[in-house]
């Protein structure tokens, strides 16, 4: 556990950050929960990128190209998500669930893929 403290930390503070932006003065309720979850990807795509951007500072020369490539790909991932949280919440609110919730399943998919990659990054 100690080995993996620069990954679990991070992921530690994003899961605190959605849990008091969803719980802090305000009502939990059904439609603002879910809300909540199909923006989760947005955050993590974040937290993957400032991975990228650690692991871009701390490595050699010939290292920083590669993350600075990803960081470059992953900001256009996070302007992808975005869009995808987006109609996903409108789908939620027509209540077109079944739609919401499989662009929310994609847009986790490809989030969770692209924090493998920085992750395997950090612990080469």
């Amino acid at each position: 556990m100690i080995n993996h403290l620069d990954i679990v930390l991070p992921i530690a503070v994003l899961l605190l950050s959605f849990l008091l932006k969803l719980c802090i003065d305000r009502a939990v309720e059904i439609p603002l929960f879910v809300r909540s979850i199909y923006e989760l990807p947005v955050d993590i795509i974040f937290l993957t990128i400032s991975f990228l951007v650690a692991f871009t500072i701390s490595t050699t020369e010939a290292g920083k190209n590669n993350g600075l490539f990803y960081c470059f790909i992953f900001l256009i991932v996070s302007i992808i998500n975005v869009i995808i949280w987006r109609r996903a919440v409108k789908l939620f609110e027509l209540n077109k669930i079944f739609w919401s919730i499989a662009l929310t399943a994609i847009n986790f998919a490809c989030t969770i893929y692209c924090l493998n990659i920085a992750i395997s990054f950090l612990t080469k």
